[in-house]
């Protein structure tokens, strides 16, 4: 089974709005891939929505991360440093590695300008599911 990071930016967008990204959280709720996740990503997740939940009332957010919790594959991620421009976002390449992950989906320029690395493809949400 394909082994995906996917990135804030993409589990915000596709929760609060509709569009690609939400299409990608409806695969994972399909089984259609295994969503990896290392505790500071969900930390990162749980920071980001939350600054958007008072804006979103009718959004609950903490069923949101407790289904994301209780059905991902959680990894200990060896950090790495240096691979992106923004080394914030080097922890969903530690992720990708320390979980196998075949993907990262994202819509952040800084990592989706690495294209690749170590076997582990990045692309937007359009082309991963263009490649599921």
């Amino acid at each position: 089974m394909i082994r995906v990071v996917v990135d804030t930016n993409v589990l915000v967008s596709g929760t609060f709005w509709s569009g690609t990204p939400a299409l990608v959280l409806s695969a994972w709720r399909k089984r259609v891939f295994r969503w990896v996740v290392s505790l500071e990503i969900l930390e990162e997740y749980q920071t980001a929505m939350g600054k958007l939940a008072s804006d979103f009332p009718a959004v609950q957010i903490e069923p949101i991360l407790e289904l994301i919790r209780l059905n991902c594959d959680m990894v200990s991620a060896k950090p790495v440093r240096g691979i992106c421009r923004d080394p914030d976002d080097d922890k969903f390449i530690a992720a990708a590695l320390a979980g196998g992950a075949d993907f990262i989906v994202s819509g952040d320029r800084d990592l989706l300008d690495v294209g690749d690395y170590q076997n582990i493809q990045i692309m937007n949400a359009s082309n991963f599911l263009k490649n599921l």
